[in-house]
């Protein structure tokens, strides 16, 4: 999944993924995370849906898409409701791990150079776009 941002790259992905025989599913981020943590009540923070239960044991490969318009999106959000969250995806992350560890789950995180970072960043489009490719050896045989 990733953002919608990043939607030049999301559509290559996907049509390699076909192409390499696999069954893709997309799960756009829609930049609600700060509506969930202002609205949810605690039921709702503390609610781990079915299908990520069934992704996360189930999927082979997870490639997420990193391309976040604003990083400080919730820093108005208190503390403890995030908290919640991340104490109910225990369980999730402890089925990640293992199966990471055991070699049945591969994941990547793709960053996607966006203006908003790069402003972030104090730079030009093309310089963080440079930097990011730089900084995952994206130059190199074997990066």
């Amino acid at each position: 999944g990733g953002n919608v941002a990043a939607f030049p790259l999301i559509r290559e992905l996907f049509k390699e993924c076909l192409l390499g025989g696999a069954y893709p599913t997309i799960i756009p981020s829609l930049d609600l995370e700060y509506l969930f943590f202002k609205y949810a009540k605690e039921h709702q923070l503390k609610f781990v849906s079915p299908f990520e239960r069934f992704l996360v044991k189930d999927a082979d490969i997870a490639i997420r898409i990193s391309c976040e318009p604003n990083p400080k999106r919730l820093t108005n959000i208190n503390p403890e409701k995030i908290g919640i969250v991340r104490a109910s995806k225990k369980e999730i992350m402890e089925i990640f791990l293992r199966r990471m560890g055991e070699g049945k789950l591969k994941w990547v995180v793709l960053p996607y150079p966006i203006n908003d970072q790069a402003q972030e960043a104090a730079m030009s489009l093309e310089e963080y776009e440079d930097f990011v490719f730089n900084s995952c050896l994206l130059d190199k045989k074997e990066p």
